[in-house]
């Protein structure tokens, strides 16, 4: 679990993706901004999809959708 400390430094140096309410790092951490648990800003877990790629499920237009992680990096970067 990361810290508040090391969120709020991850959320500065975040670049938000084209999904609404989420930013990504250069390091591939995927960053929510919508309020859960008290937590304004939180690290997504990321799981392998059936290649074996890290992906995260993103909530857009009210549907989840899965996205993998090196391509937020490369559309973000």
């Amino acid at each position: 679990m990361t810290n508040p400390d090391e969120l709020e430094r991850m959320a500065r140096a975040a670049t938000p993706t084209k999904y609404e309410g989420y930013s990504i790092t250069r390091g591939g951490a995927v960053l929510s901004f919508h309020p859960w648990r008290g937590q304004a800003v939180r690290e997504l877990k990321t799981s392998p999809n059936s290649h074996g790629y890290p992906s995260v499920h993103l909530k857009t237009n009210g549907r989840m959708k899965r996205v993998l992680v090196h391509t937020l990096v490369a559309e973000a970067y």
